[in-house]
């Protein structure tokens, strides 16, 4: 910033650090300003939009995703994100039409398979989102090259602790209950796994002081709201949490 103020890219970079921050508002205006300084660039719309949304706009931020999507049509993390707006606003078919694509493009990116098995489980279709998780998983350290390792231990337990909440609805209590062991095994900080955990000693017998300390930890370890509860960010997906 001290040497060159002016220039997109540093804009670019320092939007996506206030986001990783939880500062929507500041990301939102470094991306406005990388706009401005080169409209042609499609990754400051793709922050724009994941600002808007993480605000609460979710019908601008899906705009400025298109955007990005259409001035870079060949970026299969942006058609995934794309994907995942679209999901939001209940428009499955545009939903499921992005994340194909995405698949296309980048065969090796877990993230469309991960977005939608969450697609598919808000629709009770357990089996094909237990499926399209266990292919996230699979993928999971091709993104090496993007995060550190702790960080990529981190998304494996976010896929971990969806694929206990889909066995749980396949009826396979104990497999479920295995996963989520793995997934905190992999990330003790995950607050959905803890979560998913005490949801599930809830109807087991004698699991009462585990089901107390499970939902505890998950209270203590949820990340606190943002002013307006919208999108909160973490281990590489969108997660919308509100307060």
């Amino acid at each position: 910033m001290a040497l060159d103020p002016m220039l997109a890219r540093t804009q670019t970079v320092l939007g996506f650090v206030k986001l990783a921050q939880i500062q929507p508002k500041d990301a939102q205006t470094s991306f406005e300003k990388a706009i401005r300084f080169d409209s042609a660039d499609p990754l400051p719309r793709l922050g724009l939009g994941l600002a808007k949304i993480r605000q609460g706009d979710l019908e601008e931020g899906t705009e400025a995703i298109e955007i990005a999507a259409t001035l870079d049509p060949n970026q299969s993390l942006t058609r995934s994100y794309l994907g995942k707006a679209y999901y939001e606003q209940k428009r499955d078919e545009l939903a499921r039409s992005e994340f194909d694509t995405a698949k296309e493009l980048d065969p090796k990116d877990p993230t469309p398979w991960f977005y939608e098995a969450i697609s598919d489980q808000t629709a009770n279709r357990p089996v094909e989102a237990l499926q399209n998780l266990q292919k996230s998983i699979e993928l999971n350290d091709n993104r090496a090259v993007y995060r550190s390792k702790l960080l990529l231990d981190q998304d494996r337990a976010t896929r971990e602790a969806s694929v206990a909440r889909a066995y749980t609805k396949l009826g396979l209590d104990q497999l479920a209950i295995s996963e989520a062991a793995s997934s905190l095994s992999l990330d003790p900080a995950s607050t959905s796994a803890h979560r998913f955990l005490a949801d599930t000693y809830s109807e087991s017998n004698r699991h009462e002081i585990g089901r107390v300390s499970e939902l505890l930890q998950a209270q203590l370890l949820a990340p606190r709201c943002s002013p307006s509860g919208a999108w909160r960010g973490g281990s590489g997906s969108i997660i919308r949490r509100r307060c």
